[in-house]
């Protein structure tokens, strides 16, 4: 195959090269230049000097982070080849991609994690902004697609926000997207609304049930106000798990069922909606019906 963009003899050897980049990286810039030109005769000398050639390019080419490489070859007469190597601007990392805590207690160690990918394989370093204003430094040189993992501890409640870059050792990436957090004494969420029997008789034995959420995922302890009394703590389940508890009333009335939650930092929610039963001293036996 011939190329006609390209100049080729059958007596000709030529090698171009064609770089876009910096300056100091490429010294003509967007344009070709000639590393070699010679008349030579297809020989076997001719064939190892291009091949020899062929290689030291392609180990430049790796040394100054060539991003796009173009190698065309074509045959024509006593073999001369035609090598064409273009772009060989380093790209900077993608930016990074972030994750993390969204939420938080102050003087909880919370953890975030960003990574960043590097075309040309370069190491790659990060930098953490909160709220715009900086405070931090560059983090040490990782690999690229490797995750950095920092610890952040807030001493105040409010709402922060964190970008992050990253940078290789010639360029840097743009801001990641805001990645928000909120910090404030987060408490379990008021359980819901306990269900169970809306009759009973003084003596028997009611079951009711309800459960809870929390804002940070932690395990919940549930309570139950029976009405004449208030129950023990549960053990700790995970956020949403039924909770059943057991009561026998020694008094008739009408009684209110409610409950509440608690977390392991000793957090307290609020009581839930009640649910009422009715305590009776007996069951009325049912009337003989008349046919």
């Amino acid at each position: 195959m011939t190329n006609s963009s390209l100049p080729n003899s059958p007596m000709t050897n030529a090698l171009f090269l064609s770089c876009v980049s910096k300056p100091e990286v490429c010294p003509t810039v967007g344009q070709g230049f000639s590393l070699a030109s010679a008349s030579v005769p297809g020989s076997g000398f001719a064939f190892a000097l291009t091949w020899v050639m062929f290689l030291l390019i392609l180990l430049i080419s790796r040394i100054m982070s060539i991003s796009e490489k173009v190698i065309r070859l074509s045959l024509g007469g006593l073999i001369p080849w035609t090598f064409f190597v273009s772009g060989c601007s380093n790209q900077p990392p993608s930016v990074p991609i972030v994750v993390g805590a969204q939420r938080g207690r102050p003087n909880e160690t919370l953890q975030f994690c960003a990574v960043s990918v590097d075309r040309e394989g370069d190491s790659i370093s990060y930098f953490f902004s909160w709220n715009g204003n900086g405070g931090s430094e560059w983090s040490e040189w990782l690999g690229s697609g490797v995750e950095y993992r920092r610890s952040v501890v807030f001493a105040d409640t409010g709402g922060f926000f964190l970008q992050v870059k990253a940078r290789d050792r010639r360029q840097e990436s743009g801001w990641s997207d805001t990645f928000l957090v909120s910090i404030r004494f987060y408490q379990p969420l008021v359980p819901h609304k306990p269900v169970g029997p809306d009759t009973a008789v003084i003596g028997q034995t009611v079951a009711f049930v309800s459960s809870a959420l929390h804002p940070l995922d932690e395990s919940l302890a549930l309570q139950f106000d029976w009405g004449d009394t208030v129950g023990e703590w549960s053990g700790f389940v995970p956020p949403g798990t039924l909770v059943f508890d057991r009561h026998a009333y020694q008094r008739s009335g009408c009684y209110e069922v409610r409950c509440r939650a608690r977390d392991l930092k000793g957090f307290i929610s609020g009581w839930s909606l009640p649910e009422t039963i009715a305590v009776l001293e007996s069951f009325a036996p049912e009337r003989k019906r008349r046919f």
